[in-house]
């Protein structure tokens, strides 16, 4: 299993877009901080998991309220009905490849 580690991309201004592992952990703070994120691309068909069972966390906790408006979702096909619960139903835009 993969994980975006705590903190890890928190305060980067530079970071638009990010590449991650489908079923990988978020962990608090993972984008926090990042007023340019605008896409992130899933490769796999799980949607990602907010924190996990030793540390649990609120998709709050690892996003910035304003990227549920702003980033853009990229998924596999496959997956878009794991997209239509909470957490992930808090974004509002979703592009399914």
């Amino acid at each position: 299993m993969e994980e975006i580690t705590f903190n890890a991309f928190r305060g980067d201004g530079n970071l638009r877009s990010v590449i991650i592992p489908g079923g990988s952990h978020l962990m608090k703070g993972a984008f926090k901080d990042c007023p340019n994120l605008s896409d992130i691309y899933v490769r796999g068909h799980q949607a990602p998991v907010i924190g996990n069972q030793f540390w649990p966390a609120k998709v709050d906790d690892v996003f910035d309220v304003n990227h549920f408006a702003t980033v853009v979702i990229h998924a596999p096909r496959a997956s878009r009905k794991s997209y239509a619960a909470y957490p992930w139903n808090r974004f509002r835009h979703f592009v399914f490849y």
